[in-house]
């Protein structure tokens, strides 16, 4: 990115990096950023995300992740950096700086900003719990652009948080036949498997994913897969892996609470219920 930077801030893209390393920024940790960049030799701003009301006001699930804006709309998401997709993004900035594509044939478009919109809206009216609105948001919005995928994942999750998995398998079905490598698709995928007690076949999907890609869900999805199958050891490691990617979703704690749960590891189990249910009330979700 700080090589993207100096290339193109003259031509209009500006780089702006949030930090989302801790709810709450003491001066200990501003001193600790600046060193960071210093050493880094990161000059564009970067910013601290002082409550991560920017990080779930985009409902990131990864660290890092990428969000290109261009007016006031969302034009590109990625999530981590998986190679193919970080390939795809820089070419997509490049072609929005006015240079000529360096692949054959036509350069890849981004979504189109009104999928984009109404998938964003959905979101925040999921977040306050209006489904009723949510719902024929994201309908629109994969009818509107069937390969921008982020709307079938949104109505997955929902789906699944209503309890009707098999919906939400024919959902993630349909985007995985457009997008078979997708590791957030994937990942869905293997974790309606596990709520399934298809254990055997949720571990083998989400290992995949994880063989590939750092899609931190996946991490604690298998790691939920691999407790719920008596391998306790392994799960707490996947489950580790994960969290350390995105320290502040609450899922993931909820998650690994109802493993160590079954497991009878109560005191555990209450530490992760609690912890969890700190950063539901935090974020408001």
């Amino acid at each position: 990115m700080e090589e993207f930077h100096k290339k193109y801030k003259d031509k209009g893209l500006q780089v702006l990096g949030i930090n989302v390393e801790n709810q709450t920024i003491s001066a200990g940790d501003e001193t600790a950023i600046r060193k960071a960049l210093r050493e880094l030799a990161i000059t564009f701003p970067v910013l601290p995300d002082r409550g991560l009301k920017v990080f779930h006001e985009f409902s990131i699930i990864v660290i890092p992740s990428t969000v290109v804006i261009t007016g006031d709309t969302i034009a590109y998401e990625l999530a981590g950096l998986p190679l193919v997709g970080t390939e795809d993004m820089f070419e997509y900035l490049r072609t929005l700086a006015g240079e000529p594509s360096t692949k054959k044939g036509e350069p890849r478009p981004g979504p189109r900003p009104d999928a984009v919109a109404d998938t964003g809206l959905a979101r925040g009216f999921a977040r306050k719990g209006r489904l009723e609105r949510a719902y024929p948001l994201l309908q629109k919005a994969m009818e509107k652009d069937p390969r921008y995928l982020l709307p079938n994942l949104e109505m997955a999750k929902l789906l699944m948080e209503e309890g009707k998995m098999a919906e939400a398998e024919s959902t993630l079905k349909k985007a995985i036949a457009i997008e078979p490598d997708n590791p957030a698709l994937l990942g869905e995928s293997g974790y309606v498997q596990a709520k399934a007690g298809n254990y055997g076949a949720a571990i083998d999907t989400l290992n995949k994913v994880v063989e590939k890609d750092s899609f931190a869900p996946a991490y604690w999805y298998l790691g939920y897969a691999l407790g719920m199958s008596g391998r306790m050891r392994e799960a707490l490691q996947a489950f580790e892996k994960g969290i350390s990617s995105n320290p502040f979703e609450f899922s993931a704690f909820f998650l690994r609470a109802a493993m160590e749960e079954k497991s009878t590891m109560l005191k555990e189990a209450a530490a992760d219920y609690r912890k969890a249910f700190e950063l539901k009330l935090k974020i408001g979700r």
